[in-house]
């Protein structure tokens, strides 16, 4: 197998120091596949590095005064030069190792200015796209190499405009054309999704993990630093599942200011060279804070999450606030200290995300959810649930280390029928509002351990 990695995909581990990046190396080096690096995702790292750096160093540079004079501690990038001139012999050094191999241009470099002329994909309509055009010739070599994962994670690059896990028709299209299988190229949007697909994780580490969960002292504290990691993470807005989240409202900027953690969950754990790494992840009360222009803050519904804090933020734009349920990916060092912490991802967790965990629940579990409305459903001689499925969800929470829903099932039933009243029919469907507690969901892996019914969570 070979792996082909977009620019997108290191994005957050510019120097390879993470956990999941050096357990992606290792299990290379290893001999489970190989991992090609187009020269061009080089190049792009190369030059993003000044940008994001000047970007972050005018930005603190802003606001250092403000941040002083509240006491807060920002940290002096000083002279980034060094930092830039090295980076490119330290990110090569980082991939110089088995497994792991720079390629350069690949053979049909040629179709890529043909591409850019015809505006197809993965060339945007501004013309923009040459490196993922390369990416994607490179991803065609592997093809006739040995089965190829190209991992990137902005679907609009590569996937299908209705199902980001599906390569676009017109890139399946150049598969067809050089005679590659359907399945000789897959998407994979990040490393993470990749490890958990195709690499083991460490028995032993997963127990390190599991034992360091079972001590609720040992919880307590990791949860701690879980909550205290949250200074500022930025989030995009107008991603489409934080547009939903926000109603569609059109947010300009957003970030992650703090997170009230319930739930906490293992998603994998591996050794490295430095000790634990362990990827969690965790649900719970996200507060955000949110720009949004002065327009958009006037017409917010009544039933709007979002609250405004500032009408003039500037002239044109309004400072806001809003608390979502959201999920946590985080990852965790293990080793003879605290644990160090790293926060590399954060969903909003909605109505759509819950329902669909139920109906993962009640398709493997019909007995079981059949139990469940029939609590809440069946009047003794009048009514009893005979099938229930879940169909839609209303409101969620998470409080008191669990998932909280009101949920909507549709039911068949059955009336008993007597010599009273033989013109009642037996069969029937109806739809039933039921409130849930749902106790350790995982949203990962698409289970759960139990659901029962309760009242009175939510206020009407």
């Amino acid at each position: 197998m070979i792996v082909v990695l977009d620019t997108n995909a290191l994005h957050s581990d510019v120097y390879l120091n993470g956990p999941t990046v050096q357990t992606f190396l290792a299990a290379a080096a290893g001999e489970e596949f190989e991992i090609w690096v187009p020269s061009v995702v080089v190049e792009e790292l190369v030059r993003q590095l000044p940008e994001r750096l000047n970007k972050l160093d005018t930005a603190f540079k802003k606001h250092r005064y403000e941040v002083r004079a509240l006491g807060i501690g920002l940290p002096d990038l000083g002279d980034l030069s060094g930092a830039i001139a090295g980076y490119r012999s330290r990110l090569e050094q980082k991939l110089d190792r088995e497994g792991v191999k720079i390629v350069g241009p690949p053979k049909r470099t040629g179709r890529i200015a043909e591409w850019i002329a015809q505006r197809r994909e993965p060339i945007p309509n501004d013309g923009r796209g040459a490196v993922d055009t390369q990416i994607w010739l490179t991803a065609i070599e592997a093809g006739e190499e040995d089965q190829c994962v190209l991992v990137a994670k902005n679907p609009r690059d590569f996937a299908d405009d209705d199902d980001d896990g599906e390569l676009h028709p017109v890139l399946k299209a150049d598969m067809e054309e050089y005679g590659l299988e359907e399945d000789a190229i897959v998407l994979c949007q990040t490393i993470r999704d990749f490890l958990q697909r195709h690499v083991e994780p460490n028995v032993e580490a997963i127990a390190q993990a599991r034992a360091l969960l079972a001590d609720q002292q040992r919880r307590a504290a990791l949860v701690s630093e879980i909550e205290g990691a949250i200074e500022w993470f930025p989030l995009e807005p107008r991603a489409e599942d934080w547009s939903e989240a926000f109603g569609e409202v059109d947010i300009d900027d957003a970030a992650l200011a703090a997170f009230d953690v319930e739930i906490v969950n293992i998603v994998r754990a591996d050794i490295g060279a430095d000790g634990t790494h362990v990827i969690l992840e965790a649900y719970g009360t996200a507060s955000l804070e949110l720009g949004l222009f002065k327009y958009e803050a006037g017409a917010l519904p009544e039933d709007s999450t979002i609250s405004i804090e500032d009408w003039d933020l500037n002239e044109s734009m309004a400072s806001a606030s809003a608390e979502v349920s959201a999920a946590l990916v985080v990852e965790v060092l293990l080793d003879d200290g605290a644990p160090a912490i790293a926060v590399e991802e954060v969903e909003p967790i909605g109505n759509g995300s819950v329902q669909a965990l139920l109906e993962t629940w009640a398709d493997g579990n019909p007995d079981a959810c059949l139990d469940l409305v029939s609590r809440g459903f069946d009047v003794a001689g009048t009514q009893v649930a005979t099938a229930a499925t879940p169909t839609g969800v209303k409101k969620l929470d998470l409080r008191d280390a669990a998932l909280l829903a009101r949920a909507d099932f549709s039911v068949d039933y059955d009336n008993p029928v007597d010599d009273e009243d033989q013109q009642m029919s037996a069969n029937n469907v109806t739809d039933v509002t039921l409130d849930l507690k749902i106790l350790s969901p995982d949203f990962e892996r698409g289970s759960l351990d139990e659901v029962l019914l309760v009242e009175g969570v939510f206020p009407d």
